[in-house]
């Protein structure tokens, strides 16, 4: 099951959706076609999951010839090498699974993986299993993004408790002065009990 990852950048801009350009070209008793765009109800959709059927052995080859075909997205920005729909010994292209990474807007890797059968009938549509993928710098931008957020909040809530706390204490602080000063606010006036009076009378 070979694995054909492909590195190159595209310029092209789509929205979720948008039909992503697929190309076809088949190769059998020593000739090739050129490249032809695959309609595009048959085409992938940009960031949607989905099953599509694309053309694969024509009805008028011969069992026991080989046939071959390659595609390519985006302007044969991603290309495949040729992969054999029929060996001409009974081994058939059963399916195709095709991962796509996306940063963004922008395609930025391809990747194709075969799966072939031995025996049954040749196969007249071959199934391609559309999934895609994040880049994973935009991945690690998001958690990182997603841990600041985190700490911005975190210090937030620290910061509230904190005057929350401050208040706290100076309303104890003006409510222990308040019980020691008078009704008007000055010192309350300490009054002293006059001296006892002393009788000065002498007793003969």
């Amino acid at each position: 099951m070979p694995l054909l990852p492909a590195l190159l950048l595209t310029l092209a801009r789509h929205e979720r959706g948008d039909p992503v350009s697929l190309l076809r070209r088949t190769q059998h008793g020593g000739q090739r076609t050129q490249w032809a765009e695959v309609p595009h109800s048959a085409s992938p959709r940009f960031f949607e999951s989905r099953t599509m059927f694309v053309d694969a052995l024509p009805e008028d080859v011969p069992e026991d010839e080989p046939y071959k075909v390659a595609f390519a997205l985006l302007s044969q920005q991603f290309e495949t090498p040729w992969m054999t729909i029929s060996d001409g010994a009974g081994r058939f292209l059963d399916h195709l699974r095709l991962t796509i990474t996306a940063s963004g807007d922008t395609v930025t890797a391809v990747r194709w993986e075969e799966e072939h059968r031995t025996g049954g009938s040749p196969p007249h549509s071959v199934p391609i299993h559309v999934t895609w993928e994040h880049a994973l710098h935009e991945d690690a931008a998001s958690a990182l993004g997603l841990l600041l957020g985190l700490v911005a909040l975190a210090l937030l809530v620290l910061m509230c408790r904190t005057v929350q706390k401050s208040a706290r204490d100076d309303g104890w602080a003006t409510a222990a002065a308040a019980s020691v000063a008078g009704d008007d606010g000055g010192p309350r006036e300490r009054r002293s009990r006059p001296p006892p009076r002393v009788d000065e009378r002498k007793y003969m």
